[in-house]
């Protein structure tokens, strides 16, 4: 069973494009972990990709953490998504472990999982920083790495179906740049969801 995690930004959303319209990656389903704090964007992003793949009886799937959203776990603790040291334990908590989860309770014991995953060429020092969960036995693929495709590629590929894609990220992500940022303040809701956090 080979997986795409789809996480509505540039780099999946060329992987998800390239299957259905360029080549076939052999994708199986296409799986998306909604922390509940995403961009007006990228939720725009998901809906629209969600509707490609079903009109190409591609199987995708919207999962959670159990109804919580980051917003309420962050709040609840009166902290932000970071581990010492600068890691994204909001990544695992809400993303890897929510579609580990969704695998397991979808799939019989002892089915062989590929997730694909989306890492440009470029970006070699995130794929490094990828430590495999205990117990793992599932098998990763990186077709964007495995193609020589950069973001400059993604963004073209992207660009050639008249799609402009937004970076995907919570909306109070520590990790956004000032522009992100002030991309940030021109939306209401999500300003709100900041200054809450």
């Amino acid at each position: 069973m080979r997986i795409l995690s789809f996480g509505g930004g540039v780099d999946s959303s060329a992987i998800l494009l390239r299957h259905l319209m360029v080549e076939d990656l052999g994708i199986d389903a296409v799986v998306f972990a909604d922390t509940g704090a995403e961009s007006r964007g990228t939720y725009e992003n998901v809906r629209f990709f969600e509707n490609l793949c079903s009109n190409q009886s591609l199987p995708f799937h919207v999962v959670s953490n159990n109804g919580e959203t980051i917003t309420d776990w962050v709040t609840k603790n009166g902290t932000i998504p970071v581990m010492a040291g600068g890691k994204h334990v909001c990544s695992k908590r809400f993303k890897g472990d929510v579609i580990a989860k969704w695998v397991k309770d979808s799939f019989p014991a002892g089915t062989k999982i590929t997730y694909l995953i989306g890492i440009e060429a470029d970006e070699q020092g995130r794929k490094d920083r990828f430590t495999k969960p205990k117990g793992d036995a599932a098998s990763y693929e990186y077709p964007l790495m495995e193609r020589g495709l950069t973001r400059q590629d993604c963004l073209d590929l992207i660009a050639n179906f008249g799609l402009s894609i937004p970076k995907s990220s919570c909306v109070f992500c520590p990790f956004m740049s000032t522009s992100e940022i002030a991309d940030m303040r021109r939306d209401p809701e999500a300003w709100a969801t900041i200054k809450l956090v």
